[in-house]
């Protein structure tokens, strides 16, 4: 993008009262400035704020081309960033059900035998 320097460096500061009035063809070409915004751009006839339209313009074009691959790169980093997000929660769903499912396979395997009538069975509860 290409960065618009002050075409003056006066500061104007509107009023209540200050309207930046400006009309425009089809094309884009000012047809008509009103005085405020002559006087607060700093411009000294109608050719002059043509010069600054014509600014606006270039500037608008280029942020419209260049839009699509904003949007592409942003959807790009939000999969990447999703994905970075479903493979921990993938494997930490894993973890937790074998961390439930191995014990609880190994009491209901105990209280199986023990309604065999099989009471020999020990079971280390600490390694």
């Amino acid at each position: 993008m290409k960065i618009n320097m002050p075409i003056t460096t006066v500061e104007h500061a509107l009023t209540k009262t200050d309207s930046s009035v400006t009309k425009t063809d089809l094309k884009g070409k000012i047809t008509y400035a009103g005085e405020d915004f002559i006087q607060i751009c700093g411009f000294s006839k109608n050719e002059d704020a043509q010069k600054l339209l014509q600014l606006h313009i270039d500037d608008t074009k280029q942020e419209f081309e260049a839009s699509p691959s904003r949007y592409y790169n942003a959807r790009e980093i939000a999969v990447i960033l999703t994905a970075f997000g479903i493979l921990p929660a993938l494997w930490l769903s894993f973890s937790l059900l074998r961390s439930i499912g191995h014990p609880l396979n190994t009491t209901i395997t105990h209280f199986g035998q023990i309604a065999q009538g099989n009471y020999n069975n020990v079971e280390k509860v600490f390694d």
